[in-house]
């Protein structure tokens, strides 16, 4: 069998591509319509009346502590562990649960484009071209579809579903963030998602999730699905939360 891989222009992005294993039988989903109206912005969003590509993607430093507020006033945190071309690595923990126990490190290539580590997660996510050169170029308005492919193994049952992820441009502006005028640029982004409910029944879902991507930092500095999740503060390494 020929082994099918391709070299993507952003080094070491962590975008996971066919490999020598027998493909699995995949299922095509169709990705549900995103909601008719969408969330407002945050409360300290200005938003800009000229908007350009972002161009160049860089990302955040490791070891800073991103520290979000939600709408119901509880915190969490994304600690970046490590920054690889587009591939972030971060912890998130819960601040509202003292008690909680520390989760697997999450992965998203731009912090946007979630994906993970194959060694130790019962999911792999791949994308069938590189969903950040696509977001280099795209201008406000415009909208990219990606053919993605997620297989996952839970309650010992092995499932590959196809969907769409599908990313617009919505707008750019600033998020005023202790008391910093912090540039920004919005995206949207509908994905699909395997899940399994106690009861055992086995259904995908799909979600639109809008993100505030920094200009400055490389790191979404809020997030939008039924709630408003944004950023209250930056700490450096070795602060105390």
């Amino acid at each position: 069998m020929n082994l099918m891989r391709r070299s993507l222009a952003i080094s070491a992005a962590g975008l996971f591509l066919w490999g020598c294993d027998p493909a699995p039988v995949t299922e095509s989903v169709s990705a549900q319509p995103p909601p008719a109206s969408l969330a407002p912005p945050p409360e300290t969003f200005d938003q800009a009346s000229d908007c350009t590509p972002l161009r160049r993607y860089d990302g955040p430093t490791p070891g800073f502590t991103y520290i979000y507020r939600r709408q119901d006033g509880s915190l969490s945190s994304r600690r970046i562990i490590a920054a690889d071309g587009a591939r972030i690595t971060f912890e998130y923990r819960d601040l509202s649960n003292p008690s909680q126990i520390a989760l697997p490190n999450r992965l998203a290539l731009a912090g946007v484009f979630v994906t993970y580590d194959a060694a130790s997660s019962p999911r792999k996510v791949r994308y069938r071209t590189d969903p950040v050169a696509s977001l280099e170029t795209l201008e406000v308005g415009q909208s990219v579809t990606i053919p993605t492919t997620e297989t996952s193994t839970i309650k010992g049952k092995t499932r590959t579903i196809a969907y769409p992820t599908i990313t617009t441009y919505r707008m750019c502006g600033v998020l005023v963030t202790q008391g910093q005028s912090m540039p920004v640029r919005v995206y949207d982004v509908t994905t699909s998602r395997r899940v399994v409910a106690p009861s055992g029944d086995d259904s995908v879902r799909s979600s639109r999730v809008t993100y505030y991507l920094s200009d400055e930092t490389g790191f979404p500095l809020a997030y939008q699905d039924a709630a408003t999740t944004t950023l209250e503060r930056i700490e450096r390494p070795g602060t105390a939360m």
